[in-house]
Parts: structure tokens; C-alpha cells; sequence
């Protein structure tokens, strides 16, 4: 785990300090990092990549609006009309579903939008998402299920 990042004058990063990490189980049934003593290392570098695990909504701002929140700690929203039990609040995507494939944030984005607007308007002019693509076209990547395609329109050339 970085624990700090060094720079030069400039403001270009120069080193990293990490420290190797043991995840434990707490009493809820999550799980936090614990530190490894004795693993602390110092790493010279010129470019810095994050990529970071999603481990959950941050609880600060649902706390504060009492905001409800499911069994894994999620909000809890109406999937479709993605209202929380706050008026005027909607969740969507990893907040509202958990982590997930990005597809479906994509799409729980759009989704909510329109149901902003809607909330806002009291109508909507943004229209559904439709898929588009026959389900005999659907592909697999690798970490992607066919089901995932659901929520793409892929034009025609880029199917093989």
C-alpha cells in the first residue's frame, strides 16, 4: 500500500513509500488493511498509475443525509427510479449496485439522469437506452459477460 508519494521542486513525483499489507476481517464481516511491520520500502519513480479497488460507498455525506443503506452498504435506491429514501437524492451505478462491471454504471448513469430530470421537470425528454444489437451478435471479452453487451449499441463493423 503507498503510503506517500515525494516530489522534486518541480512537482514531479520522485519516489514512493509503500508498505506491504494483510487484509483482516473486522467483526461486521468487511474487511480493513493491516500494516506488516518491517516492510516499508522507498521506490524511485517518474510516473504514477492508480488503480483503485472499489471497496464500498464512502459513508460521510450518507451519513449526514440519512441516507439508507443495504446489508453490503450500498444505498439503497428503487432500481429504475434510482430515489433514495432522501427526497431529491438518487444513487447509481457501484454506489447503488456494488462494485460492478462499468457497463452497468454506464448505464444506471443514463438511467438516472432521465429520472433527475424527470424529478426536476416533472417530465422528460431523454429518451431510454435501447439495445440495438441483436443478441446473436453479442461478444466476449475477457472480465466481460455476454450479458454486458445488453447495454452496448455496437454498430455492426465493430462485431466480428
Amino acid at each position: 500500500m503507498t503510503e506517500k508519494f515525494v516530489s522534486d521542486e518541480n512537482g514531479h513525483v520522485t519516489k514512493l513509500h509503500t508498505v506491504n499489507v494483510e487484509w483482516v476481517a473486522s467483526e461486521n464481516g468487511g474487511f480493513s488493511p493491516q500494516k506488516t511491520p518491517g516492510s516499508e520500502k522507498v521506490w524511485p519513480t517518474d510516473l504514477v498509475l492508480l488503480a483503485m479497488g472499489f471497496l464500498g460507498p464512502e459513508n460521510t455525506l450518507i451519513e449526514k443525509l440519512a441516507i439508507e443503506q443495504d446489508g453490503r452498504s450500498n444505498v439503497k435506491a428503487d432500481e429504475g427510479i434510482f430515489k433514495t429514501n432522501v427526497d431529491g437524492v438518487f444513487a447509481a451505478g457501484d454506489m447503488r449496485r456494488g462494485q460492478s462491471l462499468v457497463v452497468w454504471a454506464i448505464n444506471e448513469g443514463r438511467a438516472a439522469a432521465r429520472e433527475c430530470d424527470r424529478y426536476l421537470m416533472g417530465a422528460t425528454q431523454l429518451g431510454t437506452f435501447k439495445q440495438t444489437t441483436p443478441k446473436s451478435h453479442r461478444i466476449l471479452l475477457d472480465g466481460l459477460s455476454s450479458m454486458a453487451f445488453n447495454h452496448f449499441q455496437l454498430p455492426k463493423s465493430s462485431l466480428f
